[in-house]
C-alpha cells in the first residue's frame, strides 16, 4: 500500500485544482470541436444546395436554349458551352455531395448513394427534357433534394447551437464543481495540516511543561505521523532516564531510610539486651535470695553447733546440696526462657511420638491424683495416635510437667483433667482441660509474665515462684509452636498447645 504522505496529499490537491482549471477548457475543446463539425456539415449541406440551385438554374437555361434552337434560334457554339457548363455543374453537385458524405461519417454513404442516384435520375430526367419530352420530374427532383439540404443544413444548424448551449452550461457547471471540489480540497489539506501541527504544538508544550509521560501517539504514515513517533521515542528517553535518576534518587533514600531503620533497630535490640541483661539479673537475684539464704543458714547452724556429729553434717550437706539443685534448676530456667526471647534456644532436637508421649505423662499424674479420688482422661483423635514432632524431649515433658501441675494444683477440690490430642493443619494441638479455680479476665492477660501469680493462685497455694507459665510459653515458643489460655473465674481452665508436625518443624528451623 503506498504511503500517504503529506506529499502525496499535496500532490493530488494540486492534481484537483489542475483538473478544476483543465475541466472545463476540456470540456469546451470538445464542445468546439463539435460545433465546428456541425458548422462544416451545414457549410456542406449549404454548398450542395447551391450546387443544385445552380444546377436547376443552368438546366433551365439550356432547356429555354434548345427549345429557342429547335425553333431555328440559337447558337450551337452557345449550345456547347452551356452544355459544358452544365456537366460543371454536375460534376460539382457530386463533389459537394461526395463532401458531405465524407463529413457524415459511415452513416453518410448511404445518403450519398441516395443523392448521388437522384442527381442521375435528374440527369437523365434533363436529358429527356432536352429531347423534347417535356419530362418534368428531373425539376421536382431537385425541388425536393433542395429540400432535404435546407433541412439537412438548418439540422446541422440546431445541434451546433444545441452544442454550444450544451458547451456553456457543461462549462458553467464545471466552473461550479470545479470551485466546490477545490475548495473542499483545501479545506481537507488544511485540516490535514492542522491537526498534527496542533498535536506536535501541544506534545512540545506539555514536554517543555515537565510531562514526560505525556505523548503524542499519532497514527497514519505520513511525514506528520513519523515526526509524532519520532516525538514519543524521544519523550520517552527522556521520561526512562528521569525514571532512572528518580529511581536511584529513591534507591538512595531508601537505602537511607533502611540504614538508618537498621541502626535504630539495632540500638533497640541493644536497649533490649541491657534491658533482658538487667531483668535476668533481677529474676536471678530475686529467685537465687531464698535459697542461698537457706544455705547460709544450714552452714550457720552447723557451724555454731558445739559438738557436730557426722550424720549432722551429712543432714546439712544433703539440705545444701537439695538447695543448689533447685538453684540449678532455677538458673537453667531462667537462661532457657531468656534464650527463647532473644531468638536463641537452646534444644535437643529429636524424633518425639507426642501421643505417647502425653499417653505415659497422663497415666503417671493420674496415678498420683487417684489417691485423691481424682483421675485424668486421655483421648486422641482420628489419625492422631502416632503424632510426630521434631523436638526436645526433655523440655516438652516439662512443658506438658508444667501443665498438668498448675492443673492439679488450682483443682477445686478432687483433680478432674481432661487431656485431648487432635490433628491440626500443619501440625498437631493437645488440650488440657481442668474445672479449677479459673483466671479472672483481668489477670489472663498477664498469666506468661514471670515471676507474676494471680490473686486467686497465691491465695491458694502461697508455693510458687511465677515461673511455670512463662516456661511453658518459652518452650512452645522454642518449638514454633503456640499457647492459649481459655479461663472463666470458678468455671475452669483450658490450655491448648500447637505443635508443627515434624516437616514444619524442620522448615521453620
Amino acid at each position: 500500500m503506498q504511503m500517504r504522505s503529506f506529499r502525496f496529499k499535496l500532490m493530488a490537491v494540486l492534481a484537483i485544482l489542475v483538473a478544476v482549471v483543465v475541466t472545463p477548457m476540456a470540456l469546451s475543446w470538445v464542445g468546439l470541436q463539435r460545433s465546428i463539425h456541425y458548422a462544416e456539415r451545414s457549410h456542406a449541406a449549404h454548398e450542395v444546395l447551391d450546387a443544385h440551385l445552380l444546377l436547376a438554374k443552368r438546366g433551365e437555361r439550356l432547356l429555354r436554349h434548345v427549345q429557342t434552337s429547335g425553333s431555328g434560334g440559337g447558337d450551337p457554339v452557345e449550345t456547347a458551352r452551356l452544355r459544358r457548363t452544365l456537366d460543371a455543374r454536375f460534376a460539382l453537385a457530386r463533389r459537394t455531395i461526395a463532401a458531405e458524405a465524407t463529413m457524415a461519417g459511415p452513416a453518410g454513404r448511404a445518403v450519398e448513394t441516395r443523392e448521388l442516384e437522384r442527381l442521375e435520375e435528374i440527369r437523365r430526367g434533363l436529358e429527356l427534357a432536352l429531347a423534347g419530352n417535356n419530362d418534368t420530374r428531373w425539376r421536382e427532383l431537385i425541388v425536393l433534394t433542395v429540400a432535404d439540404e435546407r433541412a439537412t443544413a438548418e439540422a446541422a444548424d440546431a445541434a451546433s447551437r444545441r452544442i454550444n448551449d450544451t458547451v456553456q452550461l457543461g462549462f458553467a457547471i464545471a466552473s461550479v464543481l470545479g470551485l466546490l471540489v477545490g475548495a473542499v480540497a483545501l479545506l481537507i489539506l488544511q485540516r490535514s495540516l492542522q491537526r498534527p501541527l496542533s498535536r506536535l504544538t501541544a506534545g512540545t508544550q506539555a514536554l517543555a511543561a515537565g510531562e514526560l509521560s505525556h505523548r503524542i501517539d499519532m497514527a497514519g504514515k505520513d511525514e506528520f505521523a513519523a515526526l509524532g513517533r519520532d516525538f514519543d521515542r524521544m519523550a520517552e528517553n527522556i521520561e526512562r532516564q528521569a525514571s532512572t535518576i528518580a529511581d536511584a534518587r529513591d534507591l538512595l533514600e531508601g537505602t537511607v531510610r533502611e540504614r538508618t531503620s537498621e541502626l535504630a533497630a539495632a540500638n533497640a535490640r541493644l536497649e533490649d539486651v541491657a534491658e533482658r541483661r538487667q531483668r535476668f539479673l533481677a529474676d536471678i537475684s530475686h529467685e537465687l535470695r531464698t535459697p542461698l539464704t537457706i544455705i547460709r543458714g544450714e552452714a550457720e547452724v552447723t557451724l555454731r553447733g558445739a559438738a557436730l556429729t557426722a550424720e549432722d553434717c551429712r543432714a546439712t550437706l544433703v539440705r545444701i546440696v537439695e538447695q543448689a539443685q533447685t538453684m540449678a534448676r532455677l538458673v537453667n530456667d531462667l537462661l532457657f526462657v531468656a534464650r527463647t526471647e532473644s531468638g536463641e534456644p537452646r534444644l535437643i532436637v529429636g524424633r518425639v511420638d507426642l501421643s505417647d508421649m502425653l499417653a505415659r505423662a497422663a497415666d503417671d499424674w493420674r496415678a498420683l491424683v487417684a489417691d485423691d479420688g481424682g483421675d485424668i482422661r486421655f483421648a486422641a483423635g482420628a489419625g492422631a495416635e502416632t503424632a510426630a514432632i521434631e523436638g526436645d524431649a526433655d523440655r516438652l515433658r516439662q512443658l506438658i510437667h508444667i501443665l498438668f501441675d498448675n492443673a492439679i494444683r488450682y483443682s477445686a477440690g478432687l483433680p478432674r483433667l481432661e487431656l485431648r490430642l487432635l490433628p491440626s493443619p500443619g501440625g498437631w494441638t493437645f488440650m488440657i482441660a481442668d474445672d479449677g479455680i479459673g483466671i479472672p479476665a483481668s489477670e489472663i492477660g498477664h498469666v506468661f509474665e514471670r515471676f507474676r501469680r494471680g490473686g486467686a493462685a497465691a491465695g491458694q497455694h502461697a508455693d510458687g515462684a511465677g515461673l511455670g507459665l512463662p516456661m511453658a510459653k518459652a518452650i512452645v515458643d522454642a518449638h514454633h509452636g503456640s499457647i492459649r489460655i481459655d479461663s472463666a473465674e470458678n468455671r475452669g481452665t483450658t490450655v491448648s498447645v500447637f505443635l508443627p508436625d515434624a516437616a514444619r518443624s524442620r522448615a521453620a528451623a
